[in-house]
């Protein structure tokens, strides 16, 4: 297809693969063997070339939680705007989302998406 007379050879990542690797703890209680599985899979990346690096996403976290929910509620509440006028239909839980989200003002949302993208670990490839 290609036209040339032999087949490329498989592609190699030019550099070695970053891995930020976050615990999540600062969220709640993490099982100990949910804290095992991630150790072993960052050695087991480790192992095959990845490198750790390092990203404070503990003190990030806080603010992506206040403004991943805001957006979140936001964007279900005018997605299933038609399925909220019939709340006897839904949820409690899905009610109050919903709720939520009607209470989430343009400018709470536009601010909301602005604090995820400057709190948002930052690539250096992307």
């Amino acid at each position: 297809m290609t036209g040339a007379d032999r087949l490329p050879d498989p592609l190699e990542p030019r550099t070695r693969p970053r891995l930020a690797v976050w615990s999540g703890t600062e969220l709640g209680e993490v099982a100990p063997d949910m804290q095992a599985a991630l150790a072993w899979s960052a050695e087991r990346a480790v192992a095959s070339g990845a490198v750790l690096v390092d990203v404070d996403l503990a003190a990030r976290t806080p603010r992506l939680v206040e403004a991943q929910t805001a957006v979140m509620a936001y964007e279900a509440a005018r997605a299933l705007a038609a399925e909220g006028a019939t709340p006897e239909r839904l949820s409690t839980p899905l009610n109050a989302l919903l709720a939520q989200g009607r209470a989430v003002t343009e400018a709470d949302y536009r601010h909301a998406l602005s604090v995820a993208k400057r709190n948002a670990p930052k690539c250096r490839r992307c």
